[in-house]
């Protein structure tokens, strides 16, 4: 599995623990930019309204952070999740969040977690190659019976960054009477939680196969040999 694939761990529950489950609120690294309020707000509830759709029985989050606030110390999520399931609140607990990702390009193209997305380039046209901050959607489930982990994994969102690149001639030399052209990016800040559809994708990749997902990519080595 090649490292712009999150490959997921997921240990099914031995028995049916139940459709009831706590979503944490939506944390993202501090390595990405920000975005606005709403956006976060908008993606927070696609990933509400996916977990329903599959069936799933959304708690009161805020009576379960209450639980955690009595600890001296912030309880770590296997901890939480068996505090959670002693009060008999949930079944999971699902830990959601916007992480940092490294995404390959090549030509126009970027990709990383299981998606390929269009780079946001402006300027100079061209085919490019290497590597580019990207936005993916990471989610943990935990069971509450005995805090064991279901699930971890991601699915890409966007990138993090927009890149406008700039052309700079070089003078032809006495010693060199060919000019040449090489270029510079600048990389702008932009909403990589925007695209509804984007963030649609990364949800239903992040929680396979704990909630499949139709259309999976087994394979993710999606550039051909010859490009």
């Amino acid at each position: 599995m090649s490292k712009q694939y999150y490959a997921p761990k997921y240990a099914p529950p031995k028995t049916d623990s139940g459709r009831r489950a706590i979503l944490h609120d939506t944390l993202a690294t501090p390595f990405l930019p920000p975005v606005e309020r709403a956006s976060r707000s908008a993606f927070h509830e696609q990933v509400t309204l996916y977990v329903e759709r599959a069936g799933y029985q959304l708690g009161d989050v805020k009576a379960a952070m209450a639980i955690a606030e009595t600890e001296k110390s912030a309880p770590t999520a296997p901890v939480f999740a068996r505090m959670l399931g002693a009060q008999d609140l949930c079944d999971y607990l699902f830990v959601p969040q916007v992480v940092m990702r490294q995404a390959e390009i090549q030509n126009t193209d970027a990709r990383w977690d299981g998606v390929l997305r269009p780079l946001p380039v402006s300027g100079v046209s061209g085919t490019w190659r290497g590597y580019q901050k990207a936005a993916s959607f990471k989610v943990s489930v935990f069971n509450c019976r005995d805090g064991s982990q279901v699930l971890e994994s991601a699915g890409g969102l966007d990138i993090a960054f927009n890149m406008h690149v700039t052309a700079h001639r070089v003078h032809a030399s006495a010693s060199n009477t060919t000019a040449s052209e090489y270029g510079t990016a600048e990389t702008l800040e932009r909403d990589y939680l925007a695209n509804s559809a984007y963030n649609e994708e990364a949800i239903a990749l992040a929680f396979h196969p704990f909630i499949p997902m139709t259309g999976y990519p087994e394979d993710p080595d999606w550039y051909p040999e010859s490009r």
